[in-house]
């Protein structure tokens, strides 16, 4: 787990500059990444975004505006590229605006220019 400089500089000092990582879909995992490996592709892991959105959703949302979403989620999840994922992002946003906007704006961080991993 990487969750600081501290760990960062464990990984300079064994003399390795990594051009790709991958994390659960910790925010402070890959913020600490960013700054210590400025050209970085993180990755995330698919499963573990899908179980953040997921507990966000029921966090903001009862069980049928949940159900509704879930299909979409699991598309933009699912998308065979960005380019897939970036038109199914829209639709989302289109379909559950203005009712799901917090959950939205939750869901924006993910959609960075990010790679998901099964």
């Amino acid at each position: 787990m990487v969750c600081n400089s501290e760990s960062t500089d464990v990984l300079k000092e064994c003399g390795l500059n990594p051009s790709k990582f991958m994390v659960d879909c910790s925010v402070v995992e890959t913020e600490a990444l960013k700054q210590a490996f400025r050209s970085l592709d993180i990755y995330y892991c698919k499963f573990h975004v899908g179980q953040a959105w997921e507990r966000k959703m029921r966090q903001l949302h009862n069980v049928a505006e949940s159900d509704a979403m879930r299909k979409s989620l699991n598309g933009i999840l699912n998308a065979l590229s960005d380019e897939d994922r970036g038109l199914k992002w829209r639709v989302f946003t289109t379909n559950f605006s203005p009712s799901a906007d917090a959950f939205i704006t939750y869901l924006k961080k993910w959609m960075e220019p990010t790679r998901l991993v099964k």
